[in-house]
């Protein structure tokens, strides 16, 4: 009997890209959270309308104002503390020169001594007046952190101060998060990172993510970048977190 071959159908390839997707369900989580805590002590005499849980606000509003009038007064003294030592380094250099010139008429041959020409009192009053500078330049920043803010846009989680209330260098007045970038921690199996790069540090482009999410009976999608993988696996489930940056994700929700 003849030996018949199997039937084939050849069909050409070609080499192509084909997209892997890669889901994952993850936790939102602020980048920037910040405990606002004066760094000088005084009344409250003015409180942001918008420090409430849930407000936002811009970077540099002033969340909460100080009394100044007390560090005002500081600068006043050290301002005045300033022009007395330069006066006073004025006077020991005109001094200085009556001796120095003194000095040339009787020994016009020699070099003055330098307690005669009163090199170590100059120096005492330049000293003095570094000091009384610095001073002033501490009183001018206790002045400047009357007014609290922070440099960052952001939306306040909690806040416990109110006008004429006393707060200390130790008080805290409200905790914050950045909205200006938030991160997705998504964790994933060891398998499916090998579908994407996590980018090293200073090196290769981020890959690109989507994220969406529901929300009040509405969905919003974003779009993100991988940016990093945390350093410890997860003991329970043996996941990886991949961290998903998202920037202004208060704008594209809305």
């Amino acid at each position: 009997r003849p030996s018949l071959g199997p039937l084939v159908e050849v069909v050409p390839t070609e080499v192509t890209r084909v997209p892997v997707v890669v889901s994952g369900h993850g936790e939102v989580v602020p980048r920037v959270a910040v405990d606002v805590v004066p760094q000088v002590a005084g009344r409250v005499v003015e409180v942001h309308p918008r420090l409430v849980a849930g407000g936002f606000f811009s970077a540099g509003d002033t969340l909460v104002a100080i009394d100044p009038r007390d560090y005002e007064l500081a600068v006043e003294r050290a301002q005045a503390a300033v022009a007395r030592s330069l006066v006073n380094l004025q006077r020991e250099q005109a001094e200085a020169e009556v001796a120095r010139d003194e000095w040339n008429e009787l020994h016009p041959d020699e070099e003055a001594p330098g307690l005669v020409v009163r090199e170590p009192q100059i120096r005492q009053a330049e000293a003095e007046l570094a000091a009384a500078e610095a001073d002033l330049a501490v009183a001018t920043l206790n002045l400047e952190r009357t007014r609290i803010s922070v440099p960052f846009d952001g939306v306040v989680v909690s806040e416990s101060v109110d006008v004429g209330q006393f707060v200390g260098v130790t008080s805290r007045v409200a905790r914050v998060y950045g909205t200006d970038v938030v991160e997705v921690r998504v964790p994933l199996k060891s398998s499916e990172l090998a579908w994407f790069d996590i980018p090293s540090p200073g090196s290769g482009s981020p890959t690109a993510a989507e994220i969406s999410t529901s929300f009040g009976g509405e969905r919003s999608t974003w779009t993100g970048r991988v940016t990093r993988m945390e350093a410890e696996v997860d003991q329970t489930s043996r996941m990886i977190h991949v961290v998903v940056e998202v920037e202004d994700p208060y704008q594209v929700a809305d």
